[in-house]
């Protein structure tokens, strides 16, 4: 009996498995055979037999149409090549165009919206344009996969009808086995803040920095990390310099990116992310299960993962002065408040970004086809 074919098209490698491998290796459990279609852009190797690995080029941001056309037409050969059962694509341009190459291949697929990115939040012909397609494109997906309300709503209509919206109201999920509370080792007791993102200012990294400054005023001993990729391709990410300088100044601790976060969360006191749009943040998510207090911004895809005072402080997006207060008011708490608001981050974490719930979504998608 032939296996059914599960195929994942991203624009990362890197991406694809940082937030999707438990649901990719959930279908090879499952009995599935699996290709990833991404540039690659980390050193993945298929450690099974079932997951092939198929490297595509592609201009995450470019926004040239004859190399969109070209990504298009090589999408459609390896899906007539490939013929899967059934195809996730997620961002931008796999949306776009590995939708409209699955249809022309008589494939069935579904498309996921992360966050509402550039795309939708800048003005410009290009992002115009880029909104026409989607909703062009997207007539042809089964569902449209969102991670929050705000998004649900937003998209409604707008951009797709609202019997293609599937909303995941735990995001993407997290590991809770993986992604769980331990033993920090001892050490100096200044506190440790850290912001994991990619190192962009929409992502709250100037507001991070200038919090920082202000911070280290009235606590010069406290430490501020940043753990994460420089994106040279994302047009808005922070110059490699900047981020230099400033840790340079000692306003930050700049560590690169790494693609194991957990020893770097379990030496922190408190994670930070001020961004200024997501989907459902991952990195939250994942700070909760390890049972660390949180501090984030105010807006969706963020404030569905605090309860104020209980599990970490919401402030205002794009104000260093809010991000700053909220700061003050956790090194202001005892050992044993902090500790609680750790323990309740967990339980959140646990009722409600279980990585099996979102799992079993995948396979109510996939289970109406096969």
């Amino acid at each position: 009996m032939k296996r059914p074919k599960a195929l994942f098209c991203d624009n990362s490698l890197r991406e694809l498995l940082n937030f999707r491998k438990k649901v990719i290796y959930s279908y090879v459990e499952m009995g599935w055979n699996v290709v990833l279609v991404a540039p690659k852009n980390c050193d993945y190797v298929p450690d099974n037999p079932m997951i092939k690995l198929v490297p595509i080029e592609m201009k995450r941001s470019g926004k040239n149409p004859f190399q969109d056309l070209q990504y298009c037409i090589a999408l459609r050969r390896i899906y007539k090549e490939e013929r899967p059962d059934y195809i996730f694509h997620y961002t931008i341009k796999p949306n776009i165009y590995g939708t409209l190459a699955a249809k022309t291949c008589g494939i069935r697929s579904s498309a996921m919206i992360a966050g509402l990115g550039y795309v939708f939040n800048k003005s410009g012909i290009g992002n115009r344009i880029a909104r026409w397609l989607y909703k062009f494109a997207l007539k042809f997906a089964d569902y449209v996969l969102v991670l929050n309300k705000y998004n649900y709503d937003y998209l409604r209509n707008r951009l797709v009808s609202e019997e293609k919206l599937l909303l995941l109201r735990g995001g993407e999920g997290v590991d809770l086995v993986h992604f769980c509370p331990r033993t920090m080792e001892k050490r100096e007791q200044d506190v440790k803040f850290l912001m994991i993102s990619r190192v962009l200012n929409d992502k709250g990294y100037q507001e991070y920095v200038d919090a920082a400054k202000a911070v280290h005023q009235v606590y010069p001993n406290v430490k501020f990390q940043l753990l994460g990729s420089i994106d040279v391709e994302y047009p808005n990410h922070v110059p490699e310099e900047q981020v230099k300088a400033d840790s340079d100044a000692g306003h930050i601790c700049y560590l690169g990116y790494h693609s194991d976060v957990v020893p770097y969360v379990v030496e922190s006191d408190c994670i930070v992310l001020p961004s200024y749009h997501e989907g459902l943040s991952r990195v939250l998510m994942e700070a909760l299960a390890m049972g660390k207090p949180i501090i984030t911004t105010d807006i969706p895809g963020c404030r569905e993962t605090v309860e104020e005072g209980k599990n970490g402080y919401l402030v205002k997006p794009k104000d260093a002065k809010s991000l700053e207060q909220g700061m003050k008011k956790f090194l202001a708490l005892t050992m044993e408040e902090r500790q609680n608001m750790g323990r309740n981050g967990r339980q959140k974490a646990e009722r409600e970004f279980d990585i099996l719930i979102v799992i079993g979504r995948y396979r109510e998608i996939t289970n109406n086809v096969i």
